[in-house]
């Protein structure tokens, strides 16, 4: 069972899904004026974030 938890721990962070609880926490603790997003925001922002840029190789 042991195995099984932790795979799941391993699979929840490789996905990112660990990501947003990350992210309040140091909202929390650096930033406490600011509102917390949902996570919702939190993800759209994200991939706005991640495809803003150009990514090709040539």
């Amino acid at each position: 069972m042991k195995l099984l938890i932790k795979f799941w721990h391993v699979l929840r962070e490789a996905t990112g899904e660990g990501d947003y609880a990350r992210y309040c926490a140091h909202l929390r603790a650096h930033h406490p004026d600011r509102p917390l997003p949902s996570e919702k925001q939190f993800y759209l922002e994200r991939l706005k974030h991640k495809y803003a840029r150009v990514s090709r190789c040539c």
